[in-house]
């Protein structure tokens, strides 16, 4: 029985991210004029919705677009948008029940820049993201002595002089 699960959810797997990348398809339809507009709440739904490549290549998703988008709407102090920064920072690329890229990732997962990504994730407290502290407090427990300062020195400049593209050329 235990097979028969499994082999099942590895034939759904396909077909669940089908359904994903469509969803994701008409988000961002649905929001990229306003976006565009610069609306805040836009913005940040268009780049999470292209957030984010796993796979080099892979159709529709860009985590540097998603990026992009995600920095517009943290620049206008999205607090949600600064949530997503940091995870994308902290190597978290996927989430919800996207079984193939979820995979991917766990199997890749490499933080971009952990001190980002604490920093992200206090601006994110601090403008009121749900579960941002506890995430900043996590995240600060597991950073080197040089990573810390390096953290510090970031959040102590500001969000609006913190990095907020790819670190990664």
């Amino acid at each position: 029985m235990l097979l028969s699960c499994l082999a099942l959810g590895a034939c759904a797997a396909p077909v669940m991210e089908a359904a994903s990348v469509a969803r994701d398809r008409v988000v961002y339809q649905d929001n990229i004029a306003r976006a565009q507009a610069g609306n805040a709440e836009a913005q940040y739904r268009v780049g999470n919705a292209l957030c984010c490549a796993v796979i080099t290549g892979q159709p529709f998703y860009d985590t540097e677009q998603a990026k992009e988008w995600l920095c517009r709407s943290a620049a206008q102090g999205y607090a949600p948008a600064m949530l997503r920064i940091g995870r994308i920072y902290n190597g978290e690329l996927t989430d919800g029940v996207r079984l193939m890229r979820r995979a991917v990732n766990i199997t890749s997962q490499n933080a971009e820049s952990p001190a980002l990504a604490w920093a992200w994730f206090s601006f994110a407290a601090e403008a009121g993201a749900s579960g941002a502290a506890s995430r900043a407090s996590d995240l600060h427990q597991s950073l080197s002595d040089q990573q810390r300062a390096d953290a510090e020195r970031i959040r102590l400049a500001g969000r609006a002089a913190a990095p907020c593209r790819s670190t990664t050329a």
